[in-house]
């Protein structure tokens, strides 16, 4: 709506630019614009921030929490069994190592006239029992192993993810206190192969992404960023081809 000021001069909400351009409403900005985002002087900060540096201390606390690990799961890793028999499904692994054992590698389950998983998981029971007997302590040595390792490599994937010693720490603690992951981890079952497998990949994607970032640093720093319309030369990825390997080993 437009009206007229005192000296006569014609006012609205609406008024045109000076180039006669569409009209534009509203009431104009206060102040200067701010400036643009200025970018990082070192291009090489944009590849991420980098790996925290107190790496004795994230070693030392690593190897303490894992040590506490190995002592929760290890002690009276024999009890209980059924009479001196496996409990639960362990009738169904354990004997079946035994067997590999016994029969050169090849195991054929009478009792239950099925063969179940791939090898692997228990080609690892019978390591245990191989070298501790046909007993509790023996069948579940491997699991227990791999479940002290779980909480090792818990403690490095969340320490390198968040780039905190501090943070890595309490998820090794929280691991540790996990009911499911410690009873899994005594148990000669296939469930803590599995999940270790899996957790060892992720762990290999991250020290992946990490090399990465170091190699396209290095790229940078050197001016040949442009060398190639599909990117840089970046060499064998060879964090990536484990991460295949142990994703392949995660179908115990």
């Amino acid at each position: 709506m437009a009206s007229r000021t005192a000296d006569g001069t014609r006012t609205g909400a609406s008024t045109r630019t000076a180039a006669g351009g569409p009209p534009t409403t509203g009431n104009p900005p206060l102040g200067d614009p701010p400036p643009p985002a200025q970018r990082p002087l070192d291009p090489t900060a944009r590849l991420g921030p980098p790996p925290p540096t107190d790496r004795l201390r994230g070693w030392l606390v690593t190897l303490v929490l894992t040590l506490v690990a190995a002592g929760v799961r290890f002690a009276g890793l024999g009890y209980p069994t059924d009479g001196g028999t496996p409990v639960f499904d362990e009738k169904h692994y354990v004997p079946q190592a035994w067997q590999m054992l016994r029969n050169g590698g090849v195991e054929d389950n009478p009792g239950y006239e099925l063969v179940v998983h791939p090898p692997l998981g228990k080609q690892l029971i019978a390591l245990g029992e191989m070298l501790f007997g046909y007993d509790g302590f023996g069948w579940r040595a491997a699991a227990a192993l791999a479940g002290t390792l779980t909480v090792l490599l818990v403690i490095r994937v969340a320490r390198r993810l968040t780039r905190s010693t501090l943070l890595g720490g309490i998820a090794g603690v929280l691991l540790i206190c996990d009911g499911l992951s410690h009873v899994q981890s005594r148990m000669g079952m296939l469930d803590t192969f599995s999940a270790f497998f899996v957790l060892a990949a992720f762990a290999t994607l991250l020290c992946d992404r990490d090399d990465v970032r170091a190699r396209m640093a290095t790229v940078v720093a050197e001016g040949r960023i442009g060398d190639s319309p599909y990117g840089p030369r970046l060499g064998v990825r060879w964090w990536r081809l484990a991460t295949g390997v142990l994703l392949g080993l995660a179908a115990p």
